[in-house]
């Protein structure tokens, strides 16, 4: 399968399966170690011929960010060369690179298959993008994820057979993708050459596959992270709230909701956009909070008045 790409980019001018060489790979995911997409991963990657350590969450952290959980964190080993982490997906890499894999060189950091996109403003609350983050202190890192065919909802009867192998299609779609990227980045490509790693240092990739067949998506975009400004993360009310002891009986209970995003008012090129347009999207991530030379020419001014 041929995906190519809408505009020049550091990814090259089209994905192509390529034989890779074997990669020492480290691998995670907010939705928990046993999740669908990072095992379906984890199969893919180790078909490919790859060396995978995965190491994610015991239980699912989604919406913690690059989150560091303080403290005793226990680690089991579930399975050969998996582990399960009693802590948020950023303790998850860290604890693979400084301690698992400690004495072995990482050649890459995998984050996902997350259930669920990661775009726009939602971005800075995604444990998956978090998790990449985190590797970007020492490692390239891509961070995948995508939307199911098929969503279970609250109070729904569960998914029929026909849906749950719908969904398992798209997350090995997913990640015969991700084994494709990959195998690219192996070749140095054009905007690669002449780096030592997969990709330039401290840049990883926060990558989102449509909700389609492989067949119906249109190729790759390079994109930016979009603002969403008709989409919030909100809290509503929930009866029925236990008393917190100690301080009160009547305490009032909160649960999250995402509104969806609608197309249009936002960032060029936005991958919110260009999600919804049917590509693949990719945006250049690197951690970095310091906002454009432009909003820091406008803040000089700011202090340049306060005098001191």
């Amino acid at each position: 399968m041929r995906y190519m790409l809408k505009s020049a980019a550091i990814v090259a001018a089209a994905c192509v399966a390529l034989p890779a060489s074997a990669l020492n790979i480290l691998l995670t995911n907010d939705d928990g170690y046993d999740a669908e997409g990072i095992q379906t991963m984890r199969a893919a990657l180790e078909g490919a011929g790859h060396d995978v350590t995965l190491v994610a969450p015991l239980d699912d952290e989604s919406g913690g960010s690059a989150a560091v959980t303080f403290g005793l964190v226990p680690v089991v080993q579930v399975g050969a060369d998996q582990y399960g982490v009693g802590g948020s997906p950023a303790t998850c890499v860290l604890i693979g690179r400084t301690a698992i894999l400690h004495d072995e060189t990482i050649d890459l950091v995998v984050s996902g298959t997350n259930d669920g996109t990661n775009t726009g403003s939602g971005t800075i609350f995604s444990g998956t993008v978090g998790a990449a983050t985190a590797g970007l202190l020492s490692t390239p890192s891509i961070a995948f994820s995508t939307n199911l065919p098929q969503e279970a909802e609250r109070n729904e009867p569960p998914l029929s057979d026909q849906q749950v192998e719908e969904n398992t299609q798209h997350f090995e779609n997913v990640a015969d993708f991700a084994v494709e990227f990959i195998a690219h980045l192996e070749t140095k490509p054009a905007g690669l050459a002449t780096e030592e790693h997969l990709l330039p240092d401290r840049i990883g990739l926060n990558i989102n596959y449509p909700t389609l067949t492989p067949n119906e998506i249109k190729g790759l975009r390079l994109s930016a992270q979009g603002y969403e400004s008709d989409r919030d993360l909100i809290f509503t009310a929930l009866p029925g709230c236990p008393p917190v002891p100690d301080l009160a009986d009547d305490a009032t209970c909160y649960i999250p909701a995402v509104i969806p995003a609608v197309p249009g008012d936002d960032v060029k090129d936005s991958d919110v956009e260009g999600l919804a347009d049917g590509y693949i999207t990719i945006v250049p991530i690197n951690g970095d909070y310091t906002a454009p030379a432009s909003e820091g020419g406008r803040i000089k001014g700011v202090l340049q008045q306060f005098g001191r």
